[in-house]
């Protein structure tokens, strides 16, 4: 699913974690607040590829958050194969603005 720039506003719904069978989702470019509901994604064992970036999201990703288990294909494939995850990490390089997430585990941060 690419819901990339599609001006989306809210919250992502938890219920994005039903979707079993998605291998990408974007969520980029759009409005969104609120936390990433990490807990509801750790089915979704077949996503490839997930991004968050520019939007108004927040909070921490790392650790033994379920996308991060969703990372380590490499060591655990069974855990998921979660590729390429995307977020607002890295702004507090380039920008005034500080990073809205943390995150330890993104392949990408912006």
């Amino acid at each position: 699913l690419n819901f990339q720039n599609n001006q989306l506003f809210g919250t992502i719904p938890k219920t994005m974690g039903s979707l079993q069978h998605l291998y990408y989702l974007g969520l980029h470019d759009n409005a969104l607040i609120g936390t990433v509901p990490s807990d509801s994604f750790s089915d979704l064992t077949n996503l490839k590829t997930l991004h968050l970036e520019n939007n108004d999201l927040e909070g921490i990703i790392g650790g033994d958050d379920p996308l991060c288990l969703l990372r380590v294909m490499v060591i655990a494939p069974i855990h998921g194969s979660l590729e390429h995850l995307t977020a607002d990490c890295g702004r507090g390089l380039l920008q005034l603005k500080k990073p809205e997430i943390s995150c330890s585990c993104c392949t990408e941060c912006y």
